[in-house]
């Protein structure tokens, strides 16, 4: 380590001293919960809870992505990682299981 010579008693470190790196405060109390409830993943969340429901409802699929609960929150690639979902695809195979089933209940009701 290198050192200044000695003035007047104080000795100075010529060492280059680095600044600690800068990493964001951490949120605590109110502020966090605030910031985590409008975070991507939480919308995405509320998004993929909400198609869910709209299917399990009877509303197709189309439908419910250009409502305007989901248009307005979501741009065009955002709507087709909704309908990637595994949660929203297996929602829709079960909503399409049931329209089957009453379809196909129906048709045997049906006096020929």
């Amino acid at each position: 380590m290198a050192v200044a010579p000695l003035h007047l008693g104080i000795r100075i470190s010529l060492r280059r001293r680095h600044p600690a790196p800068r990493t964001a405060p951490r949120r605590t109390g109110l502020a966090s919960i605030i910031g985590d409830a409008f975070s991507a993943r939480a919308v995405h969340r509320r998004l993929v809870d909400y198609v869910i429901l709209q299917v399990a409802l009877g509303r197709p699929l189309g439908a419910v992505l250009a409502d305007p609960y989901v248009v307005n929150r979501t741009q065009r690639i955002d709507r087709l990682s909704l309908v990637e979902d595994p949660r929203v695809a297996g929602a829709c195979r079960t909503s399409m299981a049931r329209c089957r089933a009453e379809a196909w209940a129906a048709r045997q009701t049906r006096p020929r």
